[in-house]
């Protein structure tokens, strides 16, 4: 029998079931899902130039 404890299994599996909710919620509320990656991609750059802003005028 396979351990189920093993951490690669464990990330697997919790990543296959973010992507089933993300799927439904999509279904849910009628919402592309290349939509929400636009976004997400949008707020991750948002975060990052904020990030380099912050350090720039920390040390200046």
């Amino acid at each position: 029998m396979l351990a189920v404890h093993d951490k690669k299994l464990k990330d697997a599996y919790a990543q296959q079931k973010k992507a089933y909710e993300l799927g439904m919620f999509c279904l849910k509320y009628k919402i592309e899902k290349s939509d929400l990656q636009k976004l997400a991609h949008k707020k991750l750059i948002t975060e990052e130039k904020e990030r380099e802003h912050r350090y720039e005028t920390r040390y200046d």
